[in-house]
């Protein structure tokens, strides 16, 4: 049995979370971590580039304690990879789109509403999101858009990050 055979895909319409294949999946990925606003929101000022070797090394940590999906869109009678996505119980619900042309086009709400679907489905009880740096608006909004709520801060007073927690019962 395989990563894949463990983890349900996820459809909604034109977009698709599925299991992140390893190695087969970093090709795709290795741009949307050299993209300086992926980099920026999602991991801080200053971040370097990933290189293939990062990216793989990231995807293995996190499928160790979350679903870790590749997010993508119908397009042409196939599926093109644009982001990924995990569903972490203790450490997150990080989503990335990573092609640039794909952002701002309610993806990350439709995303995160399969999540929320899929953690309901898992029996959990709430959601926690850490690690939202305070600068990154369109996070706060796609969270409190689906009734996450600010329950902390953390962080340097020049780049906070919030906690936001969504009950699930």
């Amino acid at each position: 049995m395989t990563f894949d055979d463990l983890l349900p895909t996820r459809v909604d319409g034109d977009l698709r979370l599925r299991p992140v294949r390893i190695p087969d999946d970093i090709p795709h990925a290795v741009p949307w971590y050299h993209d300086p606003e992926v980099l920026h929101f999602s991991e801080g000022e200053g971040t370097p580039p990933y290189d293939a070797a990062m990216v793989e090394r990231m995807f293995r940590d996190m499928t160790t304690r979350c679903e870790v999906y590749v997010v993508e869109v119908e397009r042409d009678g196939g599926w093109r990879p644009i982001g990924d996505a995990a569903l972490c119980q203790f450490a997150g619900t990080p989503i990335t789109i990573g092609d640039a042309a794909f952002r701002s086009r309610g993806l990350g709400r439709r995303v995160l509403a399969l999540l929320i679907a899929r953690a309901r489905a898992l029996g959990w009880i709430r959601m926690v999101v850490s690690g939202i740096f305070t600068d990154n608006v369109r996070a706060r909004r796609l969270y409190e858009g689906a009734a996450f709520r600010i329950t902390g801060a953390t962080g340097e007073t020049d780049r906070a990050m919030w906690t936001m927690e969504l009950p699930l019962t």
